[in-house]
C-alpha cells in the first residue's frame, strides 16, 4: 500500500528520454536516471512505440551491475513500479526501433 501512496504523491523531478529512430550505431545507450533525479527512480515506464522493431533493456540498481536483459516488443510498455532504478541500458536488437522512457 505504501508504494501506491508514494506513487500518488506529486513529484518535482522526473527523467525522460526519447529516441524515435534508434539504430545500431546508437547502441547501447545508457540512461543515468540517478544523476538527473539525485535519487533513485521508483516509478515510470519504458515503451517501444515502433512498429518495426524491439528493444533490449537492462536495469541497474547500483549504477554498475545490470540485472538480466529483457525484451520489449513493438508497441509494448513495461511499467516500472517500485523498482529501484539507477541506470537503464537499452541495446539495439537488430532491427531499427524507438524507445520512450519516463521515470520519477
Amino acid at each position: 500500500m505504501r508504494d501506491i501512496e508514494e506513487y500518488a504523491k506529486a513529484q518535482d523531478r522526473y527523467y525522460a528520454a526519447n529516441d524515435e529512430n534508434f539504430i545500431s550505431g546508437d547502441s547501447p545507450v545508457v540512461l543515468d536516471v540517478y544523476a538527473t533525479l539525485k535519487t533513485f527512480g521508483k516509478f515510470g515506464s519504458i515503451k517501444c512505440p515502433s512498429s518495426t522493431g524491439t528493444i533490449l533493456v537492462e536495469i541497474s540498481t547500483d549504477g554498475t551491475t545490470y540485472q538480466q536483459q529483457f525484451v520489449i516488443d513493438k508497441y509494448e510498455t513495461f511499467e516500472l513500479i517500485g523498482i529501484k532504478i539507477n541506470k537503464i541500458r537499452i541495446t539495439h536488437s537488430g532491427t531499427n526501433s524507438a524507445y520512450r522512457i519516463f521515470v520519477r
